[in-house]
């Protein structure tokens, strides 16, 4: 994705249930595309700078909601997901199942690293005490990391080596074409005839 895309991302969490609750650190490397920066941040380096992170979690079952978060809320989940105002065409929600975000912030009174659980309608799943971090012992950060190639003055994305080698490959591609048509031409038979043979 690095190469490719110009811009990488690691998320660094915390699994407790792992090794039979001792805990172990969990490492990711989601798509880019499943992770929005605060649009005011143009430089990788300010990443703590941002006012939210949000990452697509993917598609749950309406009925794992009810699990996890209560029925009263996976209700108001399906409600939302079919009200006329939500435009969820990209998606794949409806009422049995939905997308979850999680939203990181330091947007509140005490300044810490907090976690909204929401659903992409808007509803709020689960919210984390900003009395104190999410995470212990990381100096209150958020757990992304970014990486890029080659900066475009403006934009936080970067691009990378596919698209400095597109304009290439495009030529490659039309040379290939343009072989293979010859060889086409060159490899039709071709009867010659002895002059002697008086035909015309």
């Amino acid at each position: 994705r690095y190469l490719l895309f110009g811009t990488g991302c690691f998320a660094i969490g915390w699994d407790a249930d792992a090794l039979d609750g001792f805990g172990l650190p969990d490492w990711r490397t989601p798509q880019i595309s499943k992770v929005f920066v605060d649009g005011k941040i143009k430089n990788l380096a300010d990443i703590e700078k941002a006012e939210y992170i949000i990452e697509e979690i993917g598609s749950f079952s309406i009925l794992s909601a009810k699990k996890d978060y209560g029925e009263d809320i996976a209700n108001a989940v399906s409600l939302g997901n079919t009200d006329p105002d939500f435009d969820g065409t990209d998606s794949m929600d409806d009422r049995d199942s939905f997308t979850k975000l999680h939203v990181w912030t330091r947007n509140n009174e005490e300044g810490n690293l907090q976690r909204l659980d929401i659903s992409l309608c808007g509803i709020m799943l689960k919210e984390s005490d900003p009395a104190k971090p999410f995470y212990e012992h990381v100096e209150n950060q958020y757990p992304f990391k970014f990486f890029g190639l080659y900066p475009e003055e403006g934009k936080f994305h970067r691009f990378g080596d596919g698209k400095l080698l597109s304009k290439l490959q495009v030529l490659l591609n039309n040379l290939w074409d343009e072989c293979v048509i010859a060889a086409k031409y060159s490899a039709q038979a071709e009867r010659y005839v002895d002059p002697i043979a008086g035909l015309d």
